[in-house]
């Protein structure tokens, strides 16, 4: 069986806004060619800015 050549993030927690007000979203990384899930807005933006930053690499 061949292995996979790069790491797998496991979700460690469910996504879910039903029940309660929270503003949670995903956005498609283009450096990690995935998608990443975000439940706050200061991860976006944190999230955001790792991705035009030029001096971050995956």
């Amino acid at each position: 069986m061949a292995r996979a050549s790069r790491a797998v993030a496991v979700g460690v927690r469910k996504f879910s806004n039903t029940g309660c007000r929270r503003v949670i979203g995903k956005f498609l990384s283009l450096k990690m060619n995935t998608t990443i899930w975000w439940e706050s807005q200061i991860e976006r933006d944190y999230i955001y800015w790792l991705e035009i930053d030029p001096d971050y690499q995956k």
